[in-house]
């Protein structure tokens, strides 16, 4: 497992860009203003997560960049994500993929687990409701298994999702429909 691991990170660093490969407007400043501001980022000295205390810096700051409040969490076992969310004090709901035609409220932010993503359990198309065009779907460790690797292929290339941001550690989807389809692979 870890050799897999350590050829998945090589293989990341090598297809990844920065700033100088990035040819869309919203992701060239998004990229920018993260890279800017999570050095500075206050995250809980205490910090405590399966997300590296930079990954977490990262996170926290995507959050603040893109003004995050209402945030879903579906699935019982995205505790990882929960976790964080916990530390940096960042309020959430939470559902099983069951209870998703219950709600009617629109969310900036849905995360859903790797597992949620492999099973193949949730149709996409039933997050339309929840979303607004600005929304972002964070679904985390998307290179942990070749399975989630070839599931996160698979669902990057959904028309509803126009773009998609490979972070290595966590996978990043926007509905924005102003946007072209577009995929990238960052590294920070």
């Amino acid at each position: 497992m870890l050799c897999f691991k350590l050829t998945e990170r090589i293989k990341f660093h090598f297809r990844s860009q920065t700033a100088h490969g990035i040819h869309s407007p919203f992701v060239y400043n998004l990229y920018k203003q993260i890279k800017n501001s999570a050095d500075k980022c206050q995250i809980p000295a205490s910090f405590q997560s399966t997300f590296s205390s930079k990954q977490g810096r990262i996170l926290k700051t995507i959050f603040q960049v893109l003004k995050i409040n209402k945030t879903l969490v579906i699935d019982d076992e995205a505790d990882d994500l929960k976790a964080f969310l916990r530390q940096i004090e960042h309020a959430y709901s939470a559902v099983e993929i069951k209870d998703l035609s219950k709600i009617s409220q629109k969310f900036d932010l849905i995360i859903l687990s790797k597992s949620l993503l492999i099973s193949n359990k949730l149709d996409f198309t039933t997050l339309t409701h929840l979303v607004f065009n600005h929304s972002l779907v964070i679904i985390s460790h998307i290179h942990a298994s070749k399975q989630a690797i070839m599931h996160w292929n698979t669902l990057i290339k959904k028309k509803m999702f126009t773009v998609s941001i490979d972070l290595f550690f966590v996978g990043l989807l926007f509905f924005r429909k102003e946007s072209s389809k577009q995929d990238f692979t960052l590294r920070f």
